[in-house]
């Protein structure tokens, strides 16, 4: 099975965006906030087919239909490659959006994405500090206008062995931008949790505390220093859409050095 390509055609972000501004902030580390991101008719949509999504129910092994215990993480995904064709949720596989956020960010992508739908039950384990500064290997490059998901040939962590990657055609690449879209989490109030914290230093407390109100997103580069973590919630579940845009291999090392960019 080779990988799958997201067509362009399908909504598109200028019809879609509510036109409220994008808020850059630069401590613990850059990042971009934006509150009431979509037009309420939008994002009611974007709603209802992610509770749609839910309602199938959670599987604690691997399904093609339902959210799927995430390895590693106390929480249950759904990856967006896998949603209805025609799905309003399309949106973010599509070129467009990855255009409109490599250009508003200055970040340039691959035209690679990784993007799922994330769902953490009330009383989730927070999760562990990291940096999202990963690899991610893809079956073959992005041709102009289209977005490449990862494949199901081979691992997107880890990718093939030196040899079989190099006559395979693997495209290497590293995360570039991270975007966490909060929704349906209508009932949210501060001690709830789920906040996504931010930190200067991963052996410190966290800086910010971005709650996951609904409607909101917030934006970063993923550089060796973009240190954030997901807050427990032991009072409500915290729902959100989750997407990686990606850099070549060897921009990451050109800035930063191989030895910077974390192994799975």
């Amino acid at each position: 099975m080779t990988a799958t390509a997201a067509p362009s055609a399908g909504p598109q972000p200028a019809e879609l965006l509510s036109g409220r501004p994008w808020i850059m902030r630069d401590k613990p580390f850059a990042h971009y906030l934006a509150a009431d991101v979509f037009t309420t008719v939008f994002y009611r949509e974007l709603v209802r087919e992610y509770r749609e999504l839910l309602g199938r129910g959670l599987a604690e092994t691997k399904s093609a239909a339902m959210f799927s215990r995430m390895s590693g993480f106390d929480a249950y995904s759904f990856p967006l490659q896998q949603v209805p064709p025609g799905s309003r949720l399309s949106l973010f596989t599509s070129r467009p959006w990855h255009d409109l956020l490599a250009r508003a960010t200055g970040v340039p992508g691959t035209g690679h994405m990784r993007a799922g739908l994330h769902h953490h039950l009330p009383g989730s384990a927070a999760g562990g500090v990291h940096n999202d500064f990963n690899p991610g290997y893809f079956e073959r490059a992005a041709a102009p206008g289209e977005v490449v998901m990862p494949g199901r040939t081979f691992s997107y962590h880890h990718g093939l062995d030196a040899a079989k990657q190099a006559s395979a055609g693997i495209v290497a690449t590293v995360r570039a931008l991270a975007v966490l879209i909060y929704l349906d989490n209508p009932s949210w109030q501060p001690g709830h949790g789920g906040e996504t914290a931010l930190y200067c230093d991963p052996r410190g407390g966290p800086v910010t505390l971005v709650p996951p109100r609904d409607n909101t997103m917030l934006i970063f580069e993923c550089t060796p220093w973009s240190f954030h973590q997901f807050h427990s919630n032991p009072a409500g579940a915290r729902n959100s859409v989750i997407m990686w845009l990606h850099r070549p291999w060897t921009d990451a090392i050109q800035r930063w050095g191989e030895e910077a960019i974390v192994p799975w």
